[in-house]
């Protein structure tokens, strides 16, 4: 019996959202997952509204839809995208505090995403990177947030 994810999101940044969305159907095609609907036109009759974008896919069953949810790939991305989220939203930690308190900071975050570009035969350069983790240029991030 067929199964269903009904995902909503609140889009901060059209650009990152595109590259969680560009990694996640070939995730989902692995597990079966078949997008039904995608954006469009919506009205929320009851309820908050703080989502911006409504998705729901059908899998052949519910223990693939949860296994697709539960997979490594499909943590990567919904993690990732959720760590780069909150560092934007936390300008007011700095790299240093990050780097003494976690052993990394924004850098080595843009620098393991670099990495793992190249290892996927993708060119991306340190600023590049660097602008996917920060949200803007780097040297624009540091003269607005750097203490």
């Amino acid at each position: 019996m067929a199964a269903y994810w009904v995902a909503r999101s609140k889009i901060n940044d059209a650009v990152e959202y595109k590259k969680y969305t560009d990694r996640v159907p070939g995730i989902l095609k692995k597990f079966g997952g078949k997008v039904l609907a995608r954006g469009g036109r919506f009205k929320i009759l009851e309820g908050p509204e703080k989502f911006q974008r409504f998705v729901v896919i059908e899998f052949p069953s519910l223990e693939q839809a949860v296994a697709c949810h539960d997979s490594p790939e499909y943590r990567e991305a919904a993690a990732f995208r959720r760590l780069v989220e909150h560092l934007r939203e936390r300008s007011d930690v700095q790299n240093i505090d990050l780097m003494e308190l976690a052993g990394f900071c924004r850098n080595c975050l843009s620098r393991w995403y670099r990495e793992a570009a190249e290892e996927r035969g993708l060119d991306l350069t340190d600023p590049q990177a660097r602008e996917i983790v920060y949200g803007m240029r780097y040297d624009e991030w540091k003269s607005r947030h750097q203490t």
